[in-house]
């Protein structure tokens, strides 16, 4: 027992002293419903940011110009008519705190696009390989409105221009990131 708390100490005195560090790699999923119970889901790769998780604070940001649904024209239809990627490339996520015991915890921060912001809590983990790569991953979906972000007039047009009878408010997101090594 007093071996595992050992363990325990070192990995969260690790996790807790790292300082901030680059995002190696970070991946958004994102399930939109359409016509409603069509699920539609998306990646969005090449996220990019650092993170203090010892601060539980950090920036990232992701690239809504690489949303990917594996349906050329839906992708081009989203990045261009929803996200306007030739004006906004990309969308800012802050992290503004997070409190983990044994791994998990609460991420709360603000996610930022060109139509405003909304505040974000999600439930989290965190964990180092043997290889001193650090996963930071939801360990549950969290749901962003659309109309919060100030977005119904992309969404009406996106409607519109893909004979969509109705497309849900809420869209369920899940993030994965991987910090670079110390």
């Amino acid at each position: 027992m007093k071996m595992m708390i050992s363990l325990l100490f070192v990995f969260f005195s690790q996790v807790a002293s790292a300082g901030e560090r680059a995002v190696s790699s970070g991946t958004v999923s994102l399930v939109q419903i359409k016509a409603e119970t069509a699920e539609v889901p998306a990646t969005i790769v090449g996220v990019t940011g650092s993170v203090d998780l010892a601060a539980g604070t950090g920036s990232l940001t992701i690239p809504v110009s690489a949303w990917d649904s594996e349906l050329e024209i839906r992708n081009n239809n989203v990045r261009n008519t929803f996200f306007q990627v030739a004006e906004h490339p990309t969308v800012t996520f802050s992290l503004e705190s997070l409190a983990l015991t044994d791994g998990a915890g609460i991420a709360k921060g603000t996610l930022s696009m060109y139509s405003g912001s909304v505040p974000v809590q999600a439930s989290v983990s965190v964990s180092e390989g043997s290889d001193g790569v650090t996963a930071v991953k939801t360990t549950e979906p969290f749901f962003v409105s659309i109309s919060a972000l100030g977005l119904s007039e992309p969404l009406k047009a996106l409607m519109k221009l893909c004979a969509h009878p109705s497309v849900s408010d809420a869209v369920q997101v899940s993030l994965s990131v991987t910090l670079a090594k110390e």
